[in-house]
């Protein structure tokens, strides 16, 4: 664990500050690097739960962009426009660590989780997201860019009138907006044009 910065994890981090001590030997390191700031994570993990105590992967296991077969420690270059604490906050919890919903951090975690192929930790920030008070208009079309479906979902059934609904959708190119989420949008519209009515 680390105390060296203070994040909102509820107390609970991983230290991606540190190198680890068997990198060199092992070769089981990513580094994520910029000329300012470097994080360092495992390949592998032991599951020290395990009665066989075998290793499971985090990152590599849940995308082909990390490749794990290489024998070589990984590393990987950050835009040095990358905010440091930003990239922090999406390794947490890309390793499994719960935090409070940071809108911008949040998203700079969804747009990474796209760019790294990370689908687990896409669908855990979409429905953190969708808890957060920021059901505000400005919003709907960057979500709709980031496929955030839970958060739509929430942001539709605020809508109270179809003049509202309107005008979200009048904001987007509707041919860009993903078949799934069309459905919801498609979906709400008849909610309001025939009350009363049920559509699954």
């Amino acid at each position: 664990m680390s105390n060296r910065h203070q994040y909102p994890f509820n107390g609970v981090c991983f230290n991606f500050h540190d190198r680890l001590l068997d990198c060199e030997e092992k070769k089981n390191m990513i580094t994520f690097y910029g000329q300012s700031m470097s994080f360092h994570c495992h390949k592998q993990v032991s599951d020290i739960l395990s009665e066989d105590n075998y290793d499971f992967q985090l990152l590599t296991h849940h995308s082909t962009y990390f490749n794990s077969e290489t024998q070589e420690n990984l590393k990987i270059e950050l835009n040095e426009h990358t905010e440091a604490d930003f990239h922090y906050h999406f390794l947490q919890i890309s390793h499994g660590v719960r935090s409070k919903v940071s809108l911008l951090k949040d998203l700079f975690g969804v747009t990474k989780a796209q760019k790294y192929g990370l689908d687990n930790v896409h669908q855990l920030i979409d429905q953190e997201t969708k808890w957060n008070s920021c059901m505000v208009g400005f919003f709907f079309p960057c979500a709709i860019r980031l496929g955030l479906r839970h958060w739509l979902a929430s942001f539709l059934r605020e809508q109270e009138t179809i003049e509202e609904l309107k005008w979200q959708l009048e904001r987007v190119d509707l041919e860009t907006i993903p078949g799934e989420m069309m459905k919801e949008c498609v979906k709400r519209f008849f909610e309001f044009v025939i009350p009363n009515k049920h559509f699954c």
